[in-house]
């Protein structure tokens, strides 16, 4: 997430992909919080971590994760770091009791000709983290559809440039419909959720047409999704329809009057 050039001033927007800085100011000013413990193994695997309390109790840790890369068990490095916050702050808690969300930069498409010729991939692609309260461990989520799945998912197949937004998206609505008490579904459920919206779909895709023509510039286009995101109809708590169902003696009089 630290390999395009900064846009220049008055000039069209060439890429939404998100310096690592910017990253960090996305996810602020998505959970509007800033109190980061650095819970890194090494400096080539930056992880911060902040716990956002959600009620009496209960808390979410929110993760900043630059690089997955060269990471055998992700999860699993995710697990030590939050357990390290946990630890620091002196919460009577466990992995187990709280939610985890947030971002990890991970290898992209391009990472098979970095291991032919037997280098770690850059970390070129950003994927969404999350789990409930009272799951074992996270789920990784890439928000691109694949090149061979059929799912459509948040991301077409070809742009690479609004990942981090797409991420975002998937784990700041996860985690509203969790912190608001409107969830009984594990993660891959809420993610499968998540990509039968149309709305979402449209609000991700629409950011991938402003590369290449828009003016603005990338903190405009943050702030300006943030809020769009705000406000957005989560489609994890909306309410479904109730089906309409006739009674024997409705259907009857239904019937009666268009036959007689």
């Amino acid at each position: 997430m630290k390999f395009f050039t900064p846009q220049k001033n008055n000039k069209v927007l060439e890429s939404l992909a998100l310096f690592s800085n910017e990253v960090r100011i996305l996810m602020e000013k998505l959970l509007k919080q800033s109190a980061w413990i650095d819970c890194s193994s090494s400096e080539e695997n930056y992880i911060g971590v902040q716990l956002l309390e959600i009620g009496i109790g209960r808390y979410f840790a929110v993760i900043d994760c630059d690089n997955l890369c060269n990471i055998k068990d992700k999860p699993a490095y995710i697990k030590t770091a939050v357990e390290l916050a946990i630890k620091d702050q002196r919460l009577p808690l466990t992995y187990k009791d709280i939610g985890v969300c947030g971002l990890a930069g991970d290898e992209g498409r391009q990472a098979f000709f970095y291991k032919i010729v037997g280098k770690v991939p850059p970390p070129n692609h950003a994927y969404a983290v999350f789990k409930t309260p009272g799951e074992e461990h996270v789920f990784i989520e890439d928000p691109r559809t694949g090149i061979f799945d059929r799912r459509e998912k948040l991301q077409s197949r070809t742009n690479d440039q609004v990942c981090c937004f797409a991420a975002a998206a998937m784990f700041y609505l996860c985690f509203k419909a969790v912190t608001e008490g409107k969830n009984s579904r594990s993660t891959p459920e809420l993610f499968a959720d998540l990509y039968k919206s149309n709305k979402l779909r449209s609000l991700i895709q629409n950011l991938e047409n402003k590369v290449g023509h828009s003016v603005a510039t990338k903190m405009q286009i943050i702030n300006s999704f943030v809020k769009q995101l705000e406000f957005f109809e989560n489609p994890l708590t909306k309410a479904k329809p109730l089906p309409v169902v006739l009674d024997k003696l409705s259907y009857a009089d239904v019937v009666r009057r268009y036959t007689i």
